[in-house]
């Protein structure tokens, strides 16, 4: 696929936007990505779900700017229960506003985001999480789909990309990045002053961008808070109204960067609940949990309770692989989880099936040190 310059074009048939007549419909080989070459603002409908049904699955599209370069990626809806960016961008098109340059418009799990009751499932069950598959292999449906958005961002040339998601507990807006740079903080410009730094390799989109473009992936906040979708629109107009997004000078605002954060996981087979007392599963959090994100946690906090497990029921691997959860938590003598040290938390979430399926949260050393 090869996504055109705005200008004539004489591709044959099938090469993807160019030559293709307008308001037509190509597919990549595999027939996994819908292509567009114009956006699809006859299908906007009345509400984001109508737009989305619509669309029938994953969609990329261009929106021809003012000028053409820099042109800049948008990635919204890797993840089905995170609404926020898709919401934005609809905003976006109904708008009728124009980017100061081409941009790529990529929408990732459409069948997720519309099984009903509608926004309720990070992925199928019968899928991968579509935004772990952005690596070798690419085998299956998720991996095929993958390797097609690759290649259309790659095709594309843009200068910079940003990955719109929504954390999966409540809490501020932040970035993440592989790679530190002033460029990078640029990015997070109308979306947040908070900046992790991970070296992390989970098979996400951002990892494997950033090798083509400086990449972020931007949480805007929680997938039910209204402040959430106002940081996404927010974001979204700055990011597509600015002359040069990867402007290093003027900015006001310092950004907090935190380095060096390991994820708190389950261990196979363990099991997660939620509540005010100890229970039955391994890892017990409390209901309040929520409340630690970004700010400092201290050994006097109480997380919540480890069963009869303690510590084996959790992982805190770090980059080069090894397993420090032993220096980021500790079971006391009546059960309770506590921090060894001031920890910086963020991704905290109460939702069960988000923290088996991904992880309990993030911790990042209050000195910044690395583990």
């Amino acid at each position: 696929m090869t996504l055109g310059d705005g200008g004539a074009h004489d591709a044959a048939p099938g090469d993807g936007l160019e030559g293709a007549p307008a308001g037509a419909a190509t597919f990549d080989a595999d027939g996994a990505l819908r292509v567009l070459d114009q956006p699809p603002n006859e299908l906007l409908g009345g509400s984001v779900l109508e737009f989305l049904r619509a669309l029938g699955g994953p969609t990329a599209f261009v929106q021809r700017g003012r000028h053409r370069n820099p042109r800049r990626v948008l990635v919204t809806l890797l993840h089905g229960d995170e609404p926020s960016g898709i919401m934005a961008l609809w905003a976006w098109l109904q708008s009728g506003a124009t980017p100061f340059a081409d941009t790529l418009f990529i929408v990732g799990n459409v069948d997720a985001a519309t099984t009903p009751p509608g926004f309720a499932w990070r992925h199928l069950d019968t899928e991968r999480d579509l935004n772990r598959c952005f690596a070798e292999p690419y085998t299956g449906r998720q991996g095929t789909l993958c390797r097609s958005i690759l290649d259309v961002i790659r095709d594309f040339e843009p200068a910079c990309l940003i990955d719109v998601h929504n954390t999966s507990g409540v809490g501020p807006a932040f970035g993440v990045t592989p790679e530190h740079s002033v460029v990078h903080e640029s990015l997070m410009t109308g979306f947040s002053e908070k900046l992790i730094v991970s070296g992390i390799r989970l098979g996400a989109l951002m990892e494997a961008a950033n090798e083509i473009c400086p990449s972020i992936t931007v949480e805007c906040g929680g997938a039910i808070d209204t402040y959430a979708d106002n940081v996404a629109e927010q974001g979204f107009d700055v990011f597509l109204q600015a002359d040069d997004p990867l402007r290093t000078e003027g900015r006001d605002t310092p950004m907090e960067v935190l380095h060096h954060p390991v994820r708190i996981e389950l261990t196979p087979e363990r099991t997660i609940g939620y509540g005010d007392r100890p229970g039955a599963a391994d890892v017990v959090l409390l209901p309040e949990v929520e409340r630690f994100n970004f700010g400092v946690v201290t050994p006097d906090h109480q997380l919540g309770w480890l069963g009869e497990h303690g510590l084996g029921a959790l992982t805190a691997f770090t980059v080069d692989g090894r397993d420090v959860i032993s220096d980021v938590l500790t079971r006391d003598q009546d059960g309770a989880m506590r921090a060894v040290r001031d920890l910086k938390l963020f991704m905290v979430t109460t939702r069960p099936q988000a923290a088996r399926d991904d992880c309990l949260f993030y911790a990042i050393r209050a000195d910044d040190v690395r583990w």
